[in-house]
């Protein structure tokens, strides 16, 4: 089950607004900070992933998202799989909705909704999961023992830029693996470069070049600014509902 789009959710923006008081005769500064959650909108992006073999062969894999987000804090993330004359092969859905404390999934296949009920805000402290295995927990536990020293990555302000009208900032990341600490005879360098549009939350360019895994570019193609369609956000006419309810974790 994916829920690749929590990030979305937690992308908040600062606006500082201040006001002075006396203090001993002198004033002082205070700032209060108020948050505003990003505006609503509909994006259509495009991804494309490409992998050189080493005879020269390429293999290369299209997939389509719509990710939406609503005044009410509402979500969608939509994949689906593009077939080489650019048709629909098959898509998946996730709706993460904070109102009503659900978050939905279904795909085109099965025709088959999850509906995962989470507990209320004010005892979702600790460790809860669902009967499909899926948890969430607000502490850490084990984090130590599984760290793995690695070297510090090389981080590249790349400013401003707009893209599809939206102001995006960019960030270029350089990993380099030295020889020998993945079993590799020489270095290895992963390049990640990432446009984020803070005034909504939203990656709008993400360009990966890793000798690994290939190449990856994600675009936005289209952007809408305001409410989106109220249709994305529900279960299709016709789809089994299956309603899971998040339990305490057993230890």
């Amino acid at each position: 089950m994916r829920r690749s789009f929590s990030y979305l959710l937690a992308s908040m923006l600062v606006v500082g607004a201040t006001f002075s008081q006396s203090v001993l005769g002198q004033e002082q500064v205070k700032v209060q900070k108020v948050y505003h959650p990003p505006e609503p909108y509909t994006a259509e992006l495009k991804i494309t992933r490409v992998q050189t073999l080493a005879n020269g062969t390429t293999i290369t894999h299209v997939t389509k998202q719509t990710r939406a987000r609503d005044a009410q804090g509402r979500s969608v993330f939509i994949e689906a799989k593009l077939s080489e004359d650019g048709q629909e092969t098959h898509s998946s859905t996730d709706v993460d909705d904070p109102v009503a404390g659900t978050h939905t999934t279904w795909n085109a296949v099965q025709k088959k909704a999850t509906v995962v009920h989470h507990p209320p805000p004010d005892q979702r402290s600790g460790c809860w999961q669902a009967p499909d295995g899926y948890r969430e927990s607000s502490t850490s536990v084990g984090i130590s023992a599984m760290r793995v020293e690695r070297p510090k990555p090389v981080r590249e302000d790349l400013g401003y830029t707009t893209i599809q009208g939206v102001q995006a900032h960019g960030m270029r990341t350089t990993y380099l693996t030295p020889a020998g600490k993945a079993g590799n005879d020489q270095p290895l360098t992963r390049v990640i470069e990432d446009w984020n549009a803070p005034s909504l939350g939203l990656q709008v360019r993400r360009l990966v070049d890793d000798p690994r895994t290939g190449k990856l570019d994600q675009e936005l193609v289209s952007l809408t600014r305001g409410e989106p369609d109220s249709a994305l956000f529900q279960i299709p006419e016709g789809y089994e509902i299956v309603n899971q309810e998040m339990v305490p974790c057993k230890e």
